[in-house]
């Protein structure tokens, strides 16, 4: 009789063996690293953002030692349960929650005190509830969703006619192409990307960049084909010439280094926020030793404002936004706006970035605080964190079946997005939608062929892995 099929299951020599003294020794490891990381965070906003960037409004505000310690403990428990082993895809998310969105939410709203700092401490503590509610919809049962999936052949048959449509589409309707170093991004490609941002190819645009290109990334490194991770990854460099959004550049890393981190190491949500304080502590201390390169102004811009701090940042902005201008009750959303006055006159991102900076541009930030802060305030925050986290559960429900590393990869690229991305904008226009359907019905990738029914085991392609 064949063995209960338990779709990706977690790897016995990581479970059952775990006595009660290792797993608090793991759990306690994965605190202090998180507490190292949120201190070098500290440290680098001291002595980097508020000296180098007080031009973009990164600036602190006395803040009394209680707050400092509050906003260390708030930080903290959600550490207390977030999976060291990444066996979902909605793992590998709620880990970027926490380590690029709770964390300097925690911290850099207090140290900029545009609202009372009893607010602040309010709003950290709001954005840790709606990740224990993340990681609580994490724990949910899996469902095998009652659909066929497609086999080999027509499976990517199909994913290579629409492979082929978008970049027809890129081609023929996007702007000019080009490829500019990083510093000229701004000035040179980006403007000109604007003008297309709500016509069919801004669609094309992103749902090949944030969700094909990385699940063909992700299929091929599961496939050891090799040559196909190259020329998918040389496609992100292309679409990058167009948008000119670095992290085009940087989302083939993270696809091949989220496969290989579940792949090979054991408590990979350890090892993954030990790589991010790692980075803090080299990048903030060559600054220290050298501020006047340009290099490590750059990294330290790149890392550690850009993609660490900005969430803390722009939920700061839109917290104080939403609090002395009026919330949007969602009608920020299309669709809404015709149930809801909008009551403003451009997108919240933009009125956010114009208050802000004071010339118009766009506050990107994650979807608890674009879909959330922003429709009705801190009980908005943890009202979007269970739609989130119903979305998480369904990512889920599609990889079932699918090897643990690569349903993880595949979606490694749309949880970065939702971390500076909007939830419902993100669906159709940055392809997290389309993750789903390819999880659900392209053909399996499984390292164990035989925990597979008959039905999928027939869909499989002449190599698996």
């Amino acid at each position: 009789m064949s063995r209960p099929y338990a779709p990706m299951e977690w790897n016995p020599h990581r479970a059952g063996s775990l006595t009660p003294f290792r797993f608090l020794s793991r759990r306690a490891v994965f605190l202090l690293v998180s507490l190292g990381f949120a201190s070098a965070f500290c440290w680098n906003y001291m002595t980097f953002q508020v000296v180098a960037l007080s031009w973009f409004n990164v600036y602190y505000t006395p803040t009394p030692l209680s707050a400092w310690i509050t906003a260390f403990v708030i930080f903290l428990i959600p550490g207390l349960v977030v999976p060291t082993e990444l066996a979902r895809p909605s793992s590998f998310a709620v880990l970027m929650q926490y380590a690029l969105v709770l964390m300097p939410v925690c911290f850099v709203p207090m140290f900029r005190q545009e609202m009372p700092l009893q607010h602040c401490i309010l709003l950290a503590a709001s954005f840790a509830v709606a990740i224990l509610i993340l990681l609580a919809m994490n724990k949910a049962p899996r469902k095998v969703l009652p659909v066929p999936r497609l086999r080999a052949d027509v499976g990517w048959t199909l994913f290579a006619a629409l492979y082929l449509i978008f970049n027809g589409i890129v081609a023929l309707m996007g702007p000019r192409w080009q490829i500019v170093n990083f510093l000229a991004v701004y000035d040179v490609v980006r403007p000109q990307g604007l003008a297309y941002q709500d016509n069919l190819y801004a669609y094309a645009y992103m749902n090949l960049a944030w969700t094909m290109n990385p699940f063909l990334i992700a299929n091929a490194i599961a496939r050891r084909s090799y040559w196909l991770v190259v020329i998918a990854s040389l496609m992100e460099v292309y679409l990058y010439g167009y948008g000119g959004f670095k992290s085009m550049v940087f989302a083939p890393f993270l696809v091949i280094g989220s496969y290989f981190l579940v792949k090979r190491f054991r408590q990979p949500a350890t090892k993954a926020m030990l790589a991010f304080l790692a980075l803090i502590i080299i990048t903030t201390a060559a600054y220290v030793r050298n501020p006047l390169s340009p290099l490590n102004f750059a990294i330290n811009s790149l890392y550690e404002m850009r993609t660490i701090g900005m969430a803390g940042q722009n939920t700061a902005g839109f917290d104080y936004f939403a609090y002395n201008y009026g919330f949007t009750y969602w009608a920020h959303l299309k669709g809404v706006n015709k149930l809801v006055h909008y009551n403003f006159k451009q997108d919240i991102g933009n009125e956010v970035g114009l208050l802000e900076q004071g010339y118009n541009t766009q506050a990107n930030t994650g979807f608890l605080a674009t879909d959330g802060l922003s429709a009705l305030g801190l009980a908005g925050v943890i009202l979007i964190s269970f739609v989130a986290g119903g979305y998480f559960w369904l990512v889920d429900c599609a990889a079932s079946g699918h090897d643990s590393a690569f349903a993880v990869a595949a979606f490694s690229v749309p949880a970065f997005v939702l971390v500076n991305g909007g939830f419902f904008t993100s669906l159709l226009s940055a392809g997290t939608l389309l993750t789903v359907i390819l999880l659900q019905f392209m053909p399996l990738v499984t390292a164990d062929e035989h925990r597979l029914p008959v039905a999928e085991r027939d869909y499989l392609p002449a190599v698996t892995v």
